[in-house]
């Protein structure tokens, strides 16, 4: 059983078109709280390491919430293994972090704080197998490297228009019209943009004996 700790229409739609059955469900993991003791333990991330491993750390907890709720006192509810997906994408523009926008407003602001320059598109993805005896865990994270062009204004909010990127971390869709602010991008594995790459995925479930 393969079960992804999300609640994203854009990572669900992912697994789906790859073709792996799969059930959905929302980590009861707090996030803001999460960065809270990230922090507090490891300071204000700044460096791109630091917003790696800040990614790697969201991506593990959020299966490992999900995961707790099949273990009770070392037992499993169910004999079948089961391959919980969690994944975490953060932007990152001069060092500082860029979340979800949230609103019209906000999207415009991250986009100008972006416009002409390279930002980091980290996306991390843990996978946890538990089974009857056994509990692991394996993460990989992807990195964009992503140079926008010195976009204009009327540019800009046309993309906001047709794609109402608010859901997003950094504002665009690269997959939709977000692609015409973009000058160029280097990533290892395109689909990791969207949100989950899939091809680490992948290798990850398969290394934790999933098979299809």
């Amino acid at each position: 059983m393969v079960i992804l700790a999300s609640q994203s229409r854009y990572r669900k739609k992912q697994l789906r078109d790859f073709g792996i059955p799969f059930r959905a469900v929302r980590p009861s993991a707090d996030e803001t709280l999460l960065k809270r003791q990230w922090m507090a333990k490891n300071g204000i991330p700044r460096k791109p390491a630091d917003f790696i491993r800040l990614v790697q750390f969201l991506a593990m907890e959020k299966a490992d919430s999900v995961a707790d709720r099949f273990v009770t006192k070392g037992s499993i509810f169910s004999a079948r293994d089961i391959f919980i997906i969690g994944s975490d994408q953060m932007a990152v523009v001069d060092g500082k972090k860029l979340d979800k926008p949230g609103s019209h407003g906000k999207a415009i602001q991250q986009l100008k704080s972006m416009r002409g320059k390279t930002h980091y598109l980290i996306t991390a993805v843990a996978v946890v197998k538990i089974s009857r005896h056994t509990r692991s865990i394996h993460s990989r994270t992807v990195t964009a490297k992503i140079k926008m062009r010195n976009f204009t204004k009327a540019e800009m909010l046309a993309t906001l228009k047709a794609d109402k990127p608010y859901d997003c971390a950094g504002s665009y869709k690269l997959e939709k019209s977000g692609l015409q602010l973009v000058e160029e991008v280097q990533v290892s594995d395109a689909s990791a943009i969207i949100g989950l790459p899939l091809i680490a995925t992948y290798d990850l479930l398969r290394k934790a004996g999933y098979r299809a």
